[in-house]
């Protein structure tokens, strides 16, 4: 009599499982699968058209206006060999997607539109600004005993700080507003951009702000110290940018070190 394939543990069997849903490899996982009438290839790629569907539905959410740009076809077929190469570690998929905008950027297939690696990235912000946990403001009082040496400050995990080579806030907005006219009075030309994304009462806020401004909100949120974060400014710049950043509350709490 042939021997019974050998019981693997709990977790060779997830593993197996999670290749096959991503590689389409099957070898080891189609041994333990009852067949039940089915080829048992058919019967996993079942599971792996819906993992695979899924997770792109979760991208074409995130994603819309990359969606539109590059064509549904293109897009789901992109977000198939990104599952591959990119499973989900979480089964939270409001964040499914952080390496997207990378990986769009390095597809031979892309570099035809150098701007939609850029696309990706406003729109990923805009996704972690919707869904990131509330937090109170810092309380600047809080401060006034701290060694200006030694803080760092926490950002709100809604913030985010986006330099750009390509206009793509322009071209997003353009995009999802389906506005011809700002597309074709589109000035690629422009370059540097540096943007803000963040959470207000009133929505998602994407705002393009001055170099100084910008630097010294991403210098902070990086953990650069509060003294190397503002050196080579103005007294006055810096009460300036300090008052933009608390007030807008983009920062949560700091460590001293």
């Amino acid at each position: 009599m042939p021997s019974s394939p050998e019981v693997p543990s709990l977790r060779e069997t997830q593993a197996a499982f999670l290749r096959a849903m991503t590689s389409g490899d099957v070898s080891a996982i189609a041994p333990h699968i009852v067949a039940d009438g089915m080829v048992v290839d058919d019967r996993l790629a079942v599971y792996r058209n819906t993992f695979v569907s899924g997770l792109t539905a979760a991208l074409r959410i995130t994603f819309p206006a990359v969606r539109k740009l590059v064509g549904e076809e293109f897009f789901d077929g992109v977000c198939a060999l990104f599952v591959d190469s990119h499973p989900p570690s979480a089964a939270y998929l409001n964040l499914y997607g952080e390496d997207f905008p990378a990986f769009l950027a390095c597809l031979p297939q892309t570099q035809g539109i150098s701007y939609l690696g850029e696309v990706a990235q406003v729109e990923w912000a805009v996704t972690c600004a919707l869904h990131a946990r509330d937090h109170a403001s810092l309380d600047m009082r809080a401060l006034a005993n701290a060694n200006a040496d030694d803080l760092r400050l926490i950002p709100h995990p809604s913030v985010s700080f986006l330099r750009l080579v390509a206009p793509a806030d322009t071209i997003w907005r353009a995009v999802l507003a389906e506005n011809a006219a700002a597309l074709a009075a589109l000035d690629m030309s422009e370059t540097g951009i540096f943007l803000i994304v963040e959470r207000t009462t009133e929505g998602v806020n994407v705002t393009r702000v001055p170099e100084d401004l910008w630097r010294s909100g991403e210098n902070l949120a990086r953990g650069v110290t509060f003294d190397a974060a503002f050196a080579n400014l103005s007294s006055d710049a810096v009460v300036q940018y300090l008052t933009q950043h608390f007030t807008a509350g983009r920062f949560i709490g700091f460590n001293e070190n």
